[in-house]
């Protein structure tokens, strides 16, 4: 596969306040692979997945955990 098969995504790992406290960003084939790769870079904390200007993945945490 050849990088220009993938496509650019951006990881972002909110804190409890909504602030960020990381950003990543990843080369995957597609927006499938791209929120596999979050959810394992996030360990069951909350996180977004951006590909361009749109957000393609948003998991919140909820109050109790």
């Amino acid at each position: 596969m050849c990088s220009s098969d993938l496509d650019e995504y951006e990881i972002r790992v909110p804190n409890s306040k909504l602030s960020f406290l990381a950003f990543v960003e990843i080369l995957e084939p597609n927006d499938a692979t791209a929120i596999c790769s979050a959810k394992r870079i996030a360990n069951d904390r909350a996180v977004e997945v951006w590909h361009d200007l749109d957000c393609i993945y948003r998991y919140r945490m909820n109050a109790d955990g």
